[in-house]
């Protein structure tokens, strides 16, 4: 660590709300300002070349807002502001947000450190807003070698902050809960199939539980090999105790989704009179090496009270659950697949109630999906709620709406918009390589229904007995140019900024931190980080081709997986294999 004395002597007292290393040779700090409506960040890399850190819209460069800065070799510092689309380089905004802090900066020892400061919300489409909320903000972050802005090759990373307060650990009130019982149900030493997918059931018999709410869910992947192979689980509970008849979906992981907590009130019941009888864990194996002999334990770890909470929990499912798009071939280019859901479907889930209340959802597609939104209406047409990723990645999905209940009345209706790039021959389907379209939205209380099938699935195969409330309608983009795909995909984020730029903030005098909603860590002094060589010249660029992923995630409670993500099957939620910043330039 570095010691302060040191700082001092350096003339720079550190003063920042909080500092993390995010991963090896690449530290950051950063202070808001309430008073100011500003944050001030410091990015300390193990380079003479420059350093970038950036605000991303669910994990990865797609959409992402990215400062870029370094010291020349007359040690004069230097900040840049940029947008990204994808994994390519970035584009610099029309208006330059950051405003460098020069006595703050330095290259010292191999060591580059660049602070800045901007606005919290800038007002600037190019730029993403840092909102108050016990939301996380997915960042990104990245060096390199030259002052030129190349490509990063393995430096750079992926997690997930809050700027506002620390969020910790998502089950560390149900670690610390005495009375909760801690269940594992893992596959217990089972040979991976050498199939390139393959789906495996796992079952387990609860009925002799006491009747429960299982109200926590964290994945388990032992050995830690087996990360690039294990690519989701889900987790349905069933009225029978081997799996069989009625059942819901309860949970699902894919690598990089984070350990879940329900809301107080709310629990999926297990065992007992009333309870689920038995709980089957789905996990699907991508072994597209065609391996032989891999021996797999990995499973899911639940959290389960006796004392009953109010409400039972469960999962409905829009979009294209069931995969009644399978075998149809995507069109080549850009196309949206817009999903109904009548309101006869949240009729029946209320059963008879005036509505049932919304507390998360996933949204679910694969490797050509590049946007996804759901829009609720009410029965008269009145638009309720938005939710959406404008710019999506199926390789960073987490849950959104989290930490935020909405209510969803009997009566509503839901329209789901899926928006697909293809160049390839891309069918719908269960397989990695194939598409899906699916959002799957938590809600409480849940009442069977006679009316909706057992997995709460809206648009149901026509083989399905039960009503099917939804339907589809493809539309394909016909005209070519930037222009024409912006306006198809009616994103906002990265339109450039008409007239004059915002203003930005002052830098004479450091801020001083408002008090947080929450105590706030300590600060820390930075992690050491090791003398880099002097500054070396540009390297030669790397191949235009996209890196192949590989990047850390650290999560309090959760296994580290940082591996390659190709797609989830049947059911899954969403991915987060954790990549990269920059992309090849």
């Amino acid at each position: 660590m570095f010691p302060l004395l040191a700082a001092l002597l350096l003339g720079r007292v550190l003063a920042f709300d909080r500092t993390l290393a995010l991963f090896s040779g690449y530290n950051v700090s950063w202070t808001i300002d309430r008073s100011q409506s500003t944050i001030k960040v410091k990015v300390e890399a193990q380079t003479t070349g420059w350093v970038g850190f950036g605000l991303s819209e669910n994990g990865g460069m797609h959409g992402a807002d990215i400062m870029i800065g370094w010291v020349d070799t007359g040690g004069t510092p230097h900040v840049k502001d940029y947008w990204s689309e994808g994994t390519t380089t970035p584009s610099e905004d029309t208006c330059n947000d950051w405003v460098v802090v020069p006595t703050e900066c330095s290259e010292v020892n191999g060591v580059t450190t660049i602070v800045a400061v901007r606005k919290l919300n800038t007002g600037d489409a190019q730029d993403r807003a840092l909102a108050e909320s016990s939301y996380d903000t997915p960042i990104i972050g990245a060096y390199g070698s030259s002052d030129t802005l190349q490509y990063h090759s393995t430096n750079r990373f992926s997690s997930r902050i809050n700027f506002f307060s620390d969020i910790g650990d998502p089950l560390a009130a149900l670690r610390g809960d005495s009375s909760m019982i801690v269940d594992l149900h893992l596959v217990d030493s089972y040979t991976m199939p050498s199939d390139p997918t393959t789906y495996s059931d796992f079952c387990k018999d609860v009925s002799s539980w006491p009747e429960s709410h299982i109200v926590g869910f964290e994945h388990v992947i032992s050995p830690a090999s087996m990360a690039k192979h294990v690519h989701h689980f889900t987790y349905s509970a069933y009225s029978t105790t081997d799996c069989s008849g009625s059942n819901a979906m309860i949970w699902s992981w894919a690598a990089g989704v984070l350990p879940m907590a329900l809301p107080s009130e709310a629990g999926f019941r297990v065992g007992g009179g009333t309870g689920w009888k038995s709980l089957k864990m789905e996990v699907h194996y991508d072994n597209p090496g065609g391996l032989s002999g891999l021996v797999d334990n990995s499973g899911i770890r639940t959290f389960r009270t006796q004392t009953l909470r109010q409400h039972d929990a469960a999962i409905m499912q829009l979009g294209d659950p069931s995969v009644y798009l399978r075998d149809s071939a995507l069109p080549s280019g850009t196309s949206k697949y817009a999903m109904t859901c009548a309101g006869g479907y949240t009729t029946a889930l209320a059963a008879g109630a005036s509505s049932v209340t919304g507390f998360g959802r996933l949204l679910h597609m694969h490797a050509v999906g590049i946007k996804m939104e759901t829009r609720q209406y009410s029965s008269t047409g009145v638009l309720k709620r938005t939710t959406g990723l404008d710019y999506y990645n199926w390789a960073f999905q987490d849950v959104v709406d989290k930490n935020a209940t909405w209510q969803i009345a009997a009566g509503d209706r839901f329209e789901v918009d899926c928006y697909y790039s293809n160049t390839g021959a891309v069918k719908f389907g269960l397989a990695s390589q194939e598409e899906m379209c699916i959002d799957f939205v938590y809600y409480y209380p849940y009442k069977p229904s006679t009316s909706v099938d057992e997995n709460n699935d809206c648009r149901q195969a026509g083989s399905h007995s039960t009503t099917n409330f939804g339907g589809f309608t493809m539309t394909q983009l016909t005209q070519s140019g930037a222009d024409a795909q912006k306006n198809f995909l009616t994103r906002s984020f990265g339109t450039a900024h008409l007239g004059t730029c915002p203003a930005t903030p002052s830098i004479s005098a450091s801020p001083t931190p408002a008090p947080s909603s929450s105590t706030p860590s300590t600060p820390a002094p930075s992690p050491m980080l090791a003398p880099s060589p002097t500054k070396a010249p540009s390297p030669t660029p790397a191949p235009s081709s996209t890196p192949t992923p590989a990047a850390s995630h650290a999560q309090a409670g959760a296994t580290d997986h940082s591996a390659p993500v190709k797609c989830i099957g049947h059911v899954a939620l969403a991915l987060s294999a954790l990549q990269l910043l920059l992309g090849s330039k």
